[in-house]
């Protein structure tokens, strides 16, 4: 039976020619793995403009055979045409950044609508912003920490200065270990764990930097993923 859902393209690997697999998170079936035979469905062109965005916002029409891992593409389209971030560099980094993130955060075929309208709110935010875009990926971060479960915890008490990126807490300064962060640096995300507004911050370029450095290896640390995040170093590079 074919089946149409809205979805997020996660990733797309050219094996041939007219062939590719792509893996698309979906509204209603979690994450699909799908086979995509260009001459079947548009010009080659149109495809390779959908294919070739990070996280385009598509609506795909697919075989649902259950006894199949690899499911074959009738048709596919955009959802969502994106206004500012073709055509901004920045934030079309942010969006591989963002992309790569989602990759080590999306692994199994589970229905998770809450995580998908997550992420389409966030890729729509990213194109509307007009400022403060260089705090834009702590945001993600931390916003994406509330969806999964693992976001910090908060300092209970004056002598808890120093952040423990393997508890997940501040502690005494007393109790530092191998890894816990310098007390000026867990000054700087304990105010960014607190802001209402992250985007009033005056964090340094600096700041930021380290900050985005703290945030990828906790979030690795607490979801167990060991990838590179390849965007990362010109992710910094910009900002």
């Amino acid at each position: 039976m074919w089946k149409t859902e809205k979805g997020i393209l996660l990733k797309c690997i050219k094996y041939s020619d007219s062939n590719s697999i792509l893996k698309v998170f979906t509204e209603s079936s979690g994450l699909l793995t799908l086979n995509l035979k260009t001459y079947q469905t548009k010009s080659y062109s149109g495809i390779r403009a959908i294919t070739g965005q990070p996280l385009a916002c598509v609506e795909v029409t697919y075989l649902d055979n259950e006894t199949k891992n690899i499911k074959p593409i009738k048709s596919l389209d955009l959802w969502i045409t994106f206004n500012d971030i073709p055509y901004n560099i920045p934030k079309q980094t942010i969006l591989i950044f963002i992309n790569e993130i989602l990759l080590q955060t999306i692994k199994l075929p589970k229905y998770d609508k809450q995580l998908f309208d997550f992420t389409i709110k966030e890729i729509e935010t990213l194109d509307k912003l007009n400022t403060g875009l260089s705090y834009f990926p702590l945001l993600f971060l931390l916003n994406i920490f509330k969806q999964i479960g693992i976001f910090p915890n908060l300092p209970q008490g004056d002598n808890k200065v120093v952040f423990d990126i393997y508890e997940g807490k501040f502690v005494d300064k007393n109790q530092t270990t191998v890894a816990s962060l310098d007390e000026n640096l867990s000054k700087s995300l304990k105010v960014l764990l607190e802001s209402k507004n992250i985007f009033q911050n005056t964090l340094s370029k600096s700041e930021k930097k380290a900050l985005l450095d703290v945030l990828v290896n906790y979030y690795a640390i607490h979801n167990d993923f060991h990838t590179e995040i390849k965007s990362l170093p010109v992710l910094k590079m910009i900002f």
